[in-house]
């Protein structure tokens, strides 16, 4: 990666990380495991010392569940009881998805019975 001009957008990038990174309570060493790289590494990116490769971030976009401009930025970071559901849909089967989002199709069309919403 080609050095940056802007130390300052380093700088912020590295502090958006590192609030992302202990947002999802994840330590140093647990981010740069998933990554395939080293915790010294985390650390220099989050005080602003290193850039981050675009494939580097786009891997801890995925793992963080995040898109890219939410890293590097861009100030839409879900309210943890939103991030919560997702976490939560993410771990059900395809089968136990299309139940819930029938479940939720049912609901927002008016009908009181959770029963009525179950095919």
């Amino acid at each position: 990666m080609a050095k940056p001009r802007d130390p300052a957008l380093l700088r912020r990038l590295g502090a958006r990380f590192r609030s992302i990174r202990l947002a999802r309570g994840r330590t140093q060493e647990e981010v740069a495991a998933a990554l395939g790289l080293q915790a010294p590494t985390v650390s220099r990116w989050e005080t602003g010392r290193v850039g981050l490769s675009l494939p580097v971030l786009a891997k801890a976009a995925v793992y963080f569940k995040v898109s890219l401009g939410d890293l590097v930025g861009e100030d839409r970071e879900l309210p943890d009881s939103q991030y919560a559901l997702v976490s939560a849909w993410t771990s059900l089967t395809a089968e136990q998805r299309r139940l819930v989002f029938a479940l939720i199709e049912q609901l927002a069309a008016g009908n009181e019975s959770a029963d009525d919403a179950l095919p």
